[in-house]
């Protein structure tokens, strides 16, 4: 989806939100103190077998190599010479944790904790050493890394000091929390787990404990791309916030950055973890050299939304106690005060500052007021925000197990179309601490408008009728809003027409939020033919006079006609029989329901993934033991019931599989058996069943089967 919203940052001053509007990867040595901070909390992750005792005493050796490679698809690829990065020193492979309590990691899980650490395939963290401080610092002395930034590394790899080594606390006092366990599909990809020992020169990272981002916020994501030493990701926003998680975008990644912080510069405060990245492949091949190169700063893209980052740090809140002397301030949600003509929402609101009964003393903080930004045709920032009893920046103490309240009044007297940020924020007088930030909004006669769900709508479907895909239109605006919704392909519709227009009434008022329902065309074999893919959008725009704080938002739609993707899991996790006899053992059986589908088969694929694991066969030499039958409905002839598409005894082709499988008539013909065009104008209707069978004593794991159906024009 591709929104177009006028901006809300904040003007805090911070260099690095100057700095975060530009996409690109920036060294510790340039970094401001506020990044620098958020930095020190960030360590490399590398498998214990790249670390070994240094030659000279209470050090480590990391195994180093040069940076003139990246892990591809296809293995070790040459980088281009012309990379930012070439030449510097990495390690062989790892990724990026932070620090948030005085001993506790947090860093990407990407799969569930396997039960045993050695020889897993899934990350266990007693299978990693943790370093702390390789960076490039500040030294005029030493070679430039970057224009204008004389800069060192922070130690040497072949002599790191041993206090900047942590290990896993294999003593079990705390349990590993890692939010894939019991859940592999959960869309939110952390976990949390404890280090043998105090860490010592980093102070931990805020958590997000209450509230939420803001549209727009500034990131900051300090990590390990390509296992380097550390780099400082700039760009970073917040373009999405829903169920399925943050929507981050413009942030630069590269393999190794998974398990960053994702820190909010506005708010102070870690948001999520680094998993899911930009959602593609962040290098481009050169044929013509051979090698890839990185878009980085995405001037080559130019700016790209990510689909989905990771979801909410809140599930690890209840993992991680608070540190004894940090403020608590409560409740950091935005404040919004909605102006009409002659009155303000929200003039009065409270907030809580405490400190728990364990700290070891009191705490000196102060509390401010920030005007921000104006956006829109305003008449100037005619809005203000008071803290009783202090307005002024002062310095107030808290003791331990006390609890003190504050009032805030707002005012405005704008009467145009203003929209102003505000906040307080309330910062401990302990050096290197983060403020906690409560976010106020002023908007002034502003339209807005939402559309729930905001992501892509993807569909592949066989014939009319075809599902449709409902939209909430949601006005959160004090004033009306006039809508009109047009798809840009004549395929696509919307109420069942070629354009809407929807009027929704102020926030509050009786129909301020309606429904939209998108559809395909029933006549969609015109303009999209069987077994293609078209694509097209559907814009929402507001119209009318009033001024608006977004102007439109697309959803975009990807639609697949003819074609339908049926796919199964083995859940039972049993994989294929094994053989005791040297032939053919028992059955493991697929059935495919496709009862109801009233249409002819044009086409099959089939597509199997394979998994390896203890006792198993390795994933790439499964075809060489299978047998794979396909019963249909409708068997073409008995001597054809089952029919058989592979058979090991028939060879094996070379270079056919890895840990995927495709049965397909144009590029695989199955060995030894038949042709999927075998079911060619046959019905659909009916139960389908895949069959596969083993000759081996080993294990053969079918972690899922998709049977792909195309039907005929």
């Amino acid at each position: 989806m591709y929104r177009t919203l006028l901006s809300s940052l904040l003007a805090l001053g911070l260099a690095a939100s100057a700095q975060a509007q530009v996409p690109t990867f920036g060294d510790y040595c340039q970094a401001d103190p506020v990044a620098q901070r958020v930095a020190d909390a960030v360590a490399l992750l590398v498998p214990v077998g790249e670390v070994e005792a240094g030659t000279a005493p209470n050090t480590f050796r990391l195994k180093t190599y040069d940076y003139d490679y990246t892990l591809t698809q296809a293995g070790h690829s040459a980088i281009c010479p012309e990379d930012r990065f070439y030449g510097q020193q990495r390690a062989l492979q790892g990724r990026t944790g932070f620090l948030v309590g005085p001993r506790t990691l947090v860093t990407a899980a990407h799969l569930p904790t396997p039960v045993s650490p050695v020889g897993a395939l899934s990350f266990h963290p007693a299978n990693y050493a943790v370093i702390f401080g390789w960076r490039w610092e500040a030294d005029g002395a030493q070679p430039t890394t970057e224009p204008g930034a004389n800069c060192k590394l922070g130690f040497d790899p072949e002599a790191i000091p041993a206090d900047k080594v942590y290990f896993f606390d294999t003593s079990g006092r705390d349990p590993i929390f890692n939010t894939k366990d019991g859940n592999p599909s959960n869309v939110t990809d952390y976990m949390s787990y404890q280090l043998d020992r105090v860490v010592v020169g980093a102070k931990p990272l805020p958590l997000r404990r209450s509230g939420a981002p803001l549209l727009g916020d500034t990131l900051l994501v300090p990590g390990h791309p390509d296992t380097l030493p550390l780099k400082l990701a700039y760009g970073g926003r917040i373009q999405r916030i829903g169920a399925e998680g943050l929507g981050v975008g413009e942030a630069p990644d590269r393999p190794g950055s998974s398990g960053s912080p994702v820190f909010n510069l506005r708010a102070e405060v870690v948001e999520t973890v680094w998993s899911a990245g930009n959602g593609g492949f962040p290098y481009h091949l050169d044929p013509l050299r051979n090698c890839f190169y990185y878009a980085d700063s995405l001037e080559a893209e130019g700016a790209r939304e990510n689909t989905i980052n990771n979801g909410p740090i809140a599930p690890l809140v209840a993992h991680v106690p608070r540190l004894a002397n940090e403020l608590i301030v409560t409740p950091l949600n935005l404040v919004r005060h909605q102006v009409a003509a002659t009155s303000i929402t929200n003039a009065v609101s409270y907030f809580d500052v405490s400190l728990a009964a364990g700290a070891s003393g009191p705490v000196n903080y102060t509390i401010r007021t920030t005007p921000g930004s104006t956006r829109g045709s305003a008449v100037g920032n005619l809005s203000t925000l008071e803290v009783v009893p202090d307005n002024m920046t002062h310095a107030f103490t808290i003791a331990p197990g006390a609890t003190q309240r504050y009032r805030v009044n707002a005012a405005s007297s704008a009467n145009g179309c203003e929209s102003a940020e505000m906040e307080v924020r309330v910062a401990s007088q302990t050096a290197d601490s983060f403020a906690s930030v409560i976010p106020h909004r002023f908007e002034v006669l502003r339209g807005d408008f939402e559309v729930l769900p905001d992501t892509d709508w993807k569909l592949a479907a066989l014939a009319a009728p075809y599902p449709t895909h409902t939209l909430t239109l949601r006005n959160p605006s004090p004033v009306p809003v006039t809508l009109t919704l047009t798809p840009s392909a004549s395929w696509l519709r919307i109420n069942n027409a070629t354009s809407a227009t929807v009027n929704l009434a102020a926030a509050g008022a009786s129909g301020d939020s309606a429904t939209a329902v998108m559809s395909i065309a029933s006549t969609a074999d015109i303009d999209v033919p069987v077994g293609t893919t078209a694509n097209a959008t559907l814009t929402v725009a507001a119209v009318g006079a009033q001024c608006m704080d977004r102007g439109s938002e697309e959803i975009a739609v990807s639609f697949t006609n003819g074609v339908q993707y049926f796919t199964l899991e083995d859940v039972a996790g049993n994989g294929i029989p094994t053989s005791t006899t040297g032939g053919f053992g028992d059955p493991l059986t697929f059935t495919f329901d496709l009862s109801g589908f009233d249409a002819t088969v044009g086409d099959i694929d089939l597509l199997f993934d394979f998994q390896s694991g203890a006792g198993a066969l390795p994933a790439n030499q499964a075809d060489e033991h299978m047998k794979i039958t396909l019963k249909s409905p409708h068997p073409p002839s008995p001597s054809l019931d089952p029919l058989v598409l592979w058979n090991r005894d028939n060879g094996v082709p070379a270079n056919f599989i890895g840990s995927s499988m495709l049965l397909d008539d144009a590029t695989a013909p199955p060995l030894g058996g038949h042709l999927l065009a075998e079911f060619n104008g046959e019905s659909m209707d009916g139960e389908w069943e895949l069959t596969f069978y083993s000759n081996t004593t080993s294990n053969i794991f079918p972690v899922w089967v998709t049977l792909r159906m195309q039907r005929q024009p």
